[in-house]
């Protein structure tokens, strides 16, 4: 095993990784889409399983343009991807060693928009369901909270139920 700081470790790391020139990282982070992901669309269809249809995607007359929303119950969905939205999981802490205060200040505003939209959502009595693309590994945990927060019951009712897997913005 080499070790820390050898040579043979910087070029063993060269092979193993994929240096992109900047078209082709621009080109790359071009057909990142915002919407229909995969992450949201197994939200959907998640949905759907659980009997719950009717849902809107993407309003704009709704404060944040929630992924997904019912109307009707005043609940919102957002499917987050976990680097874009700076989650506390490996993949939201990892950090482009490229263009650094960028993409930190870029990820700042994304989590300060985040907190800010729930919180106007939550003054207007709509509930906030956050899920975020890691916890989608899971299946199970997530259907039971998209089950308890699709029914009838309170936010607080939901986290007494489910323990830390309930937390609405884990």
């Amino acid at each position: 095993m080499p070790r820390v700081g050898s040579h043979q470790m910087f070029f063993s790391e060269m092979l193993n990784e994929k240096f992109m020139t900047s078209d082709e990282r621009r080109k790359h982070m071009g057909r990142i889409k915002s919407k229909d992901t995969k992450p949201e669309c197994l939200v959907r269809r998640l949905c759907r399983s659980l009997g719950y249809t009717g849902y809107r995607l993407h309003r704009r007359d709704i404060a944040g343009c929630p992924d997904i929303c019912f109307i009707s119950k005043r609940k919102a969905k957002f499917v987050n991807g976990c680097f874009w939205h700076g989650h506390s999981c490996k993949n939201g802490l990892r950090r482009p060693k490229s263009n650094c205060s960028y993409w930190h200040n870029k990820i700042a505003a994304n989590q300060d928009r985040d907190t800010r939209i729930a919180g106007l959502l939550s003054d207007n009595g709509w509930k906030v369901l956050v899920i975020w693309e890691c916890q989608l590994k899971a299946l199970e945990i997530v259907t039971e909270r998209l089950r308890i927060f699709l029914s009838s019951e309170s936010p607080n009712n939901q986290m007494q139920k489910t323990g830390a897997e309930g937390n609405l913005n884990a």
